[in-house]
């Protein structure tokens, strides 16, 4: 099934992404805030967390992408792991790559001064932040991927059950219609 190219989820991916980062970003910012903010720095928490879940769906899409059009998962499970492993770290460098300067770019389109540059430090945690997002969304991905994978086997099952009762049926039928014939003759 290739899930990544479905429109439901796609939008729910985006979705999902938005109020994520709405929840962990611009939420906390915005409405636990004790004081009364400027619009600058609204408009900058919005766009934030509009370009964090822009990116972050970008680069999910990809990985799923990857993941229906080059894993088996009918393969040998070490080998899917690795090369999903490695797929969601080369990405969630490239995020981590990519976040900073966009970020910098919606500060300077919004004229949101901060007195604090975000460290080096801080950089890092955030590193550890996007990728627990990241695996929690993989592992919904994953999950939705091989209950569709485990329910295709099971109406493949049903389906050679089906047509095995077919055929016995019309075996039966055939013995049936001989016997029929052999009395009548």
């Amino acid at each position: 099934m290739n899930l990544s190219l479905k429109r439901f989820y796609i939008l729910f991916n985006l979705l999902g992404w938005l109020l994520l980062f709405t929840a962990t970003l611009a939420g906390p910012k915005l409405f636990l805030s004790d004081n009364v903010l400027a619009s600058e720095r609204v408009l900058y928490y919005w766009l934030e967390t509009v370009t964090c879940a822009v990116l972050a769906f970008v680069f999910t899409f990809l990985i799923s992408f990857y993941i229906d059009k080059k894993i088996n998962f009918n393969n040998y499970w070490k080998k899917i792991t690795w090369k999903i492993l490695i797929i969601f770290l080369i990405v969630q460098a490239l995020y981590s790559l990519f976040i900073w300067p966009m970020l910098d770019i919606v500060k300077q389109c919004t004229n949101y001064d901060t007195d604090s540059e975000m460290t080096f430090e801080g950089k890092i945690y955030n590193v550890f932040y996007f990728s627990t997002l990241f695996v929690i969304w993989l592992f919904v991905f994953l999950t939705i991927k091989i209950y569709h994978q485990l329910k295709t086997v099971q109406i493949k099952q049903l389906q050679l059950k089906a047509t095995l009762k077919e055929y016995q049926l019309n075996t039966l039928k055939g013995q049936i219609n001989t016997r029929i014939l052999c009395l009548t003759a």
